[in-house]
């Protein structure tokens, strides 16, 4: 009997353990004429946090989100405060959640294999 309860518990534990994760990551690519600073509100569940004021020159790109999640939706995923923040020339765009989350829905999206779901925003809309 302690045999068998010993192997279910084990069963138990690898199979908890095993949960399936999935990775978001997404890329800004300024898509402007001229550089913007970009700052980032929850970054990421895994890696260190975003340095704020980040300089990209036209053309260039940057990591703005990194979540690992248990769930495959990046709708249930993304922090309630997560906020992306573009400024250049004095004006400023924040894209909250919301509008973070709009923002992905017309962005092309690489799938490599089940687990890792990167986009690329490139928007001249978010040119402050």
């Amino acid at each position: 009997m302690l045999k068998r309860s010993l192997l279910l518990c084990s069963f138990i534990a690898v199979g908890c353990s095993a949960q399936p994760k999935t990775a978001f990551i997404v890329h800004f690519e300024n898509a402007c004429a001229y550089p913007v600073e970009v700052s980032v509100h929850e970054y990421s569940n895994a890696k260190a946090p975003f340095v704020p004021g980040q300089r990209l020159d036209a053309g260039g790109s940057v990591e703005v989100l990194s979540h690992i999640s248990f769930d495959e939706s990046i709708d249930k995923s993304l922090p309630a405060g997560y906020r992306l923040d573009i400024a250049a020339n004095g004006e400023s765009i924040m894209l909250d959640r919301g509008g973070f989350l709009g923002q992905l829905a017309h962005s092309p999206v690489e799938r490599k294999g089940r687990a890792i779901n990167i986009w690329t925003i490139h928007d001249t809309a978010l040119c402050p």
